[in-house]
């Protein structure tokens, strides 16, 4: 809430003390909330290397969004990682399995209908898509499965 103003000032010196006090008490979403700040730069300089430590930290305890972010950085190479495709989809695919994750849902699908970490399968991409048109906890990720879904059933990429 004092991240993004919520209910209260907006003050992001104080939000990344909570969520750094959380972190480093061990509590799994404290871990990946203190790697998005610090890959976003909120309350400090980013720092995508910083960020990948927190994100591996949430992802061993099992965290899906600090699996799915991870797994976002393995994608791109980011934070120090190596780039590793099939080693996100294989995350991803965990993320999905245990959490019903819709951003995990939704970069595995693209990852889907690339064809790049995995086989493409379009069919499979389709039913992740409409899963998380189906769910409302992530609101923004279920805009960009939106466009993407019109994509696929118009034939593009």
């Amino acid at each position: 809430m004092l991240q993004q103003g919520v209910g209260t000032a907006q003050d992001h010196s104080r939000a990344l003390g909570l969520a750094r006090a959380a972190a480093e008490a061990g509590d799994a979403a404290g871990l990946n909330v203190y790697g998005v700040m610090i890959r976003d730069g909120i309350g400090r300089a980013s720092d995508d290397t910083e960020a990948a430590i927190w994100f591996q930290r949430a992802a061993d305890l099992r965290n899906s969004y600090g699996m799915t972010n991870l797994a976002r950085f393995m994608w791109e190479g980011r934070g120090g990682l190596r780039l590793d495709r099939s080693a996100a989809v294989a995350l991803w695919r965990r993320a999905v399995y245990q959490d019903e994750n819709p951003w995990a849902q939704l970069f595995l699908a693209e990852a889907l209908t690339l064809g790049e970490g995995v086989v493409a399968d379009k069919a499979e991409a389709l039913r992740l898509l409409l899963a998380i048109m189906n769910q409302d906890r992530e609101p923004l990720a279920k805009a960009r499965a939106a466009k993407a879904l019109s994509r696929l059933q118009n034939g593009r990429s």
